[in-house]
C-alpha cells in the first residue's frame, strides 16, 4: 500500500495526506506530514512529492516517513538553486518554501539521491518567459531493509 504525504491536488497513493484539506481527492486524510497518524509500518511504500520544503522540521517528516514505511520511501524536491529565477522575475523570495536542500542532506540521513533537468517557461508579469529556463529535482529514495 502506498502513502503519498503532500499529496495536493494530484495524489498518487492508495492513501493521500495534506495538511490542507483536498476536494475530489480519494482515500484523503487531513494530517500534518511531521506527526502522521498511523501504526508503525502501516505502509509498504510512502511517497512525498514537493512537499518537504514547506515544512518548518523536514528532519521530523522523514522519522514519520521511516516510522510508518515497511519497504520504500521516495521524496522528491527542488534543488536548493532551482528558484532563484523566481526571486529575479518576481523580484521576491519564495515564501512559501522555507527550506532548500542539496542532495547531501538526504544522503546523512540514509538515502540515495539523483538529479533530474526539466524546462519551465516561468512567467515574468503577466507573460510566460519565451525561452524556457532548466529547473532542478533531486529525488531521494530508501529502500528499508
Amino acid at each position: 500500500m502506498l502513502l503519498d504525504v503532500g499529496c495536493g491536488n494530484v495524489p498518487r497513493g492508495d492513501v493521500n495526506v495534506d495538511i490542507v484539506m483536498r476536494h475530489n481527492v480519494t482515500n484523503f486524510i487531513k494530517a500534518d506530514a511531521q506527526k502522521l497518524p498511523f501504526i508503525d509500518r502501516a505502509f509498504t511504500e510512502s511517497l512525498s512529492n514537493h512537499a518537504i520544503e514547506h515544512l518548518a522540521d523536514p528532519e521530523n517528516m522523514v522519522s514519520e516517513l521511516k516510522r510508518v514505511t515497511q519497504k520504500k520511501i521516495m521524496i522528491n524536491t527542488p534543488l536548493f538553486f532551482s528558484f532563484g529565477y523566481r526571486e529575479i522575475f518576481k523580484k521576491r523570495k519564495n515564501r512559501e518554501h522555507i527550506h532548500y536542500f542539496l542532495p547531501n542532506w538526504f544522503r546523512y540521513r540514509g538515502f540515495k539521491t539523483f538529479i533530474s533537468m526539466s524546462l519551465l517557461r516561468p512567467l515574468l508579469g503577466n507573460k510566460v518567459l519565451f525561452l524556457p529556463l532548466p529547473f532542478f529535482s533531486i529525488h531521494a529514495f530508501m529502500e528499508k531493509v
